[in-house]
């Protein structure tokens, strides 16, 4: 099935239906395909543990944070920039580490990401009482996953669906354009 990027924009609710149903969807502009939707393999949340082996691990990580929540080794961490992320203690004494709810703490271990890019987990094997020099290590790593090839780029893109939706090339405004030209000049 063809559709405009009007069309796609207009009707996505029933345009996702037809993709679960095993129908490729093309977006065109200008009858020029520029988008392909297909239905993910699953109709289920993508499931790690069933993925262990596309998991990728960084390299040790040092990140601060307030400590959110606390249940035995889980954890829920909430960096400077107000991004919250789970986690583990591999590591350490769990009743020491509940000690620090609510507090600035500092983390080390390993970041795990999903293929797509995505922070799946901390995995801590050590923390330590925030100080405000440690206000450098407020952000998370990036990922080093560089998809190799364009069917795992395409698939990765496909699961973030809403990195497409909303920005469309050519929904800027004239004013939006001319002021981007301006700032160009």
């Amino acid at each position: 099935m063809t559709v405009t990027v009007e069309e796609a924009q207009n009707y996505l609710p029933a345009l996702l239906e037809q993709m679960n149903a095993g129908e490729q969807i093309v977006i065109t502009r200008h009858e020029r395909p520029i988008a392909m939707l297909i239905a993910s393999p699953s109709s289920e949340f993508w499931d790690a543990t069933s993925h262990t082996e596309e998991l990728q691990s960084s390299p040790r990580i040092c990140v601060m944070g307030t400590l959110l929540k606390v249940k035995d080794q889980a954890f829920s961490f909430k960096l400077k920039d107000g991004s919250e992320v789970e986690g583990l203690l591999v590591q350490g004494d769990p009743s020491e580490f509940a000690k620090l709810f609510g507090q600035g703490v500092v983390l080390y271990g390993k970041a795990v990401f999903l293929p797509t890019g995505r922070i799946l987990r901390l995995e801590a094997d050590d923390f330590r009482t925030a100080t405000p020099n440690d206000e450098f290590f407020g952000r998370l790593p990036k990922s080093t996953v560089v998809p190799t090839n364009l069917e795992e780029i395409g698939r990765h893109n496909l699961l973030r669906l809403e990195n497409v939706i909303g920005k469309w090339p050519g929904d800027e405004t004239d004013e939006q354009v001319a002021e981007a030209l301006r700032r160009l000049s």
